[in-house]
């Protein structure tokens, strides 16, 4: 008898309405989390690429000075401004190697050359490539199976 006796129950409707205002709250948050997690990251790509463009810029700026300075170092250098800067100083450029006199200054010692003769083991070095990296897998089987039959 028991059996038969369906039980009916609903909520209240302001249960309801509650219920299905959590959940909208649920989802409402949710989104909201997930447009800071994207406003974040895009922020931070914003200010990374940023950084990219003023250290590029930077770069750009220094690579053209440095060429700069290598232009300014090779009108220096140039032959026309060197032998001009030593005719001003007085030296002359000698023709006949026999005209040119040296003289010995006392008490200058001349440093000595220092002469490394070449060590016997380093007329042969060693091989790029080590002699267990030039063995065959054939081999490496072969060797293996000698190995294990040996040891039965």
């Amino acid at each position: 008898m028991m059996q038969n006796i369906k039980y009916a129950y609903k909520q209240a409707p302001w249960r309801k309405q509650l219920r299905g205002l959590a959940w909208l709250l649920v989802v409402l948050v949710i989104f909201v989390m997930i447009a800071i997690a994207y406003l974040n990251i895009s922020a931070k790509t914003y200010a990374a690429g940023i950084e990219i463009q003023s250290m590029q810029s930077e770069q750009e700026i220094l690579s053209n000075d440095i060429a700069d300075l290598h232009n300014q170092l090779g009108s220096a250098t140039a032959y026309q401004v060197m032998s001009g800067k030593a005719n001003e100083k007085g030296y002359q450029i000698i023709a006949n190697s026999s005209r040119i006199v040296y003289l010995k200054i006392p008490g200058y010692i001349e440093p000595a050359l220092e002469i490394e003769v070449p060590k016997k083991n380093a007329v042969n070095p060693e091989p790029a490539i080590k002699s267990i990296y030039t063995r065959s897998l054939w081999d490496l089987l072969m060797n293996g199976a000698l190995k294990l039959g040996d040891n039965s």
